[in-house]
Parts: C-alpha cells; structure tokens; sequence
C-alpha cells in the first residue's frame, strides 16, 4: 500500500471507533471537529494519516470526504 493508503478493512474498522466515540464510549482514536470552511466535519488522524469525515448521524451514515498525509488534506 502506497504512503497515504488505507485498506479498506481498516477503515471501517476506524469509522466503528469513531461512531463509538461519538455515542460517548471510551475508546482511542484520535479526533477533533474541525473549523472553518470544514465545520460539521470531524479529523481522525491516525499516524501521519488524516481523513476527515462528515456525519449524518440522522440518517446513519458517514461521509468519507478526504484521505491524505498531513496537512495535505485540507487544501
């Protein structure tokens, strides 16, 4: 898998993780909403990974928007 590359598997692995910590479970996982012209947006970042996500926890689904290194996924 090239730099910047997340299989499939680990992804959703990661958004389960992620809807957990949204529903207040204790779990790790690296997040914070975001600002700006991202707001309504979350970053979860794994290593030098970042992939930011939209949830529409109304209708029960999680929008991957980008995946990236660094600071790269912003622009």
């Amino acid at each position: 898998m090239k730099k910047g590359e997340i299989s499939r598997a680990k992804l959703t692995k990661l958004l389960e993780k992620f809807v957990l910590k949204m529903d207040g479970g204790d779990v790790r996982i690296n997040v914070i909403k975001l600002k700006g012209g991202w707001k309504e947006h979350y970053r979860i970042r794994m290593g030098n990974l970042r992939i930011i996500v939209r949830p529409d926890f109304i209708n029960k689904v999680i929008e991957v928007k980008r995946i990236g290194a660094g600071g790269d996924v912003y622009k």
